[in-house]
């Protein structure tokens, strides 16, 4: 009896190609450890910095499923997170890029939170995954593609817990955009820079956003009644050493907002601080040293 001849199978219009797996030679010993809310905060921000709108990113959480859908208008090009050292983003004030970032969102999402995560982009899909190798367990993806094009970009997390879910309904806080009610209209701005003192709605306490994002809370303990909020979009050279731009100095930002505000405007400013005078505060001690 002869041998059957092999003959390839074709896949139909319904099967998708199996999936590619990525090697990103990234361990999952790597000794990189982030809070939950660093994760959330840096995997958001690239929705952020990339939609001309933040009020067009689209955040679906489903607590009965335990997942979290995130969805962006712009479509992302998913080789740029497959090397490390590529990245979209070339406006100053924008922070990171769909790259190094998103490696390490995708490794510490599965080694310290116990979560699956998965990205798309028009046709293209990617999941993370652990993948053994002789020295540990590498980070990899496992690339597709879709029959039908969706539009933009979008991450999913599944498996979250409560505090996972709470983080990621707090985010939009977390940013310098029109819809955060935080954000209160400004004393005085200098709106080239972005750099600006805004009034705080909350006794007590005002924020810290620098390059768009909230980077620190300001405690006020003698005059509680009229905190600020410090805004700084553009980048300031002697800070930009840490990536993760934690633990930034109040007062080195006063001052730089200070350096950037016209005469009347910093006048604007320094009249409603009049409380802390006599006592002093973090924000009115830069504030000074650029009047």
């Amino acid at each position: 009896m002869g041998k059957k001849k092999l003959v390839p199978q074709r896949r139909t219009r319904n099967q998708r190609a199996r999936p590619a797996l990525v090697h990103l030679a990234i361990l999952d010993t790597y000794a990189v450890r982030w809070s939950l809310d660093t994760f959330v905060r840096d995997l958001v921000q690239n929705f952020f910095d990339a939609a001309p709108d933040f009020r067009q990113v689209r955040f679906d959480l489903d607590r009965a499923a335990r997942t979290v859908h995130v969805a962006g208008p712009v479509e992302f090009d998913l080789d740029y997170l497959c090397y490390v050292g590529a990245g979209t983003k070339h406006d100053g004030r924008s922070v990171g890029g769909f790259g190094e970032g998103f490696k390490i969102c995708a490794l510490v999402a599965l080694r310290d939170f116990g979560l699956r995560l998965s990205a798309g982009a028009g046709r293209d899909e990617i999941e993370a995954c652990l993948d053994p190798v002789p020295l540990g367990r590498e980070l990899c993806y496992r690339r597709s593609r879709r029959r039908a094009r969706i539009p933009g970009s979008w991450v999913r997390l599944e498996g979250c817990d409560d505090a996972c879910l709470e983080a990621f309904a707090a985010s939009p806080g977390w940013f310098r955009h029109p819809a955060n009610p935080k954000l209160l209209p400004p004393i005085a701005e200098d709106p080239a820079s972005g750099a600006a003192i805004l009034p705080s709605p909350t006794p007590e306490r005002g924020e810290i956003y620098y390059r768009r994002q909230l980077r620190g809370v300001l405690r006020y303990y003698a005059r509680p009644d009229r905190p600020v909020t410090l805004v700084h979009d553009a980048p300031i050279d002697d800070l930009e050493g840490d990536r993760d731009r934690r633990d930034l100095p109040a007062e080195r930002i006063a001052r730089a907002i200070g350096d950037k505000l016209p005469p009347e405007g910093l006048h604007r400013v320094l009249l409603p601080l009049e409380p802390y005078w006599e006592h002093g505060c973090v924000p009115l001690s830069g504030l000074l040293q650029a009047a």
